[in-house]
């Protein structure tokens, strides 16, 4: 082969990499992953619901028994139990709001031309 032929074994180049995502599609895409949690807390929070039913069930079940021990060691767990509901609800209500403020931000975007033909966004 000379110097100025083609190599037949040349490889092609690799493709360029894929464009940055857009503030839009960023806040799409955290939006769906804060909804998706909050319906993992709201499957945690019926599962704690009817852990507590049951549990209340036991605990009339001991006292009908006699077993106060065992009911008042029941009693605290149902208890924690309310606790954590609690808990899971202010997480919920906290990932609501975060979730409302994500998409305040991305409609209240507005496009604006500035100075030398720039296009950027105007948060306000």
């Amino acid at each position: 082969m000379g110097i100025f032929s083609k190599k037949k074994d040349m490889e092609p180049p690799p493709p360029p990499p894929p464009p940055p995502p857009t503030t839009k599609e960023l806040a799409r895409q955290y939006k769906r992953e804060i909804d998706k949690s909050i319906r993992e807390l709201d499957r945690e929070r019926a599962k704690m619901e009817q852990q507590e039913r049951q549990i209340q069930a036991q605990i009339k079940k001991a006292a009908r028994d006699g077993e106060m021990e065992n009911a008042r060691m029941l009693a605290k767990d149902l208890v924690r139990s309310r606790n954590m509901r609690t808990k899971i609800n202010r997480m919920k209500t906290q990932m609501q709001g975060v979730s409302m403020q994500l998409t305040t931000m991305t409609t209240s975007q507005v496009p604006c031309i500035g100075s030398f033909g720039y296009v950027g966004t105007n948060s306000r």
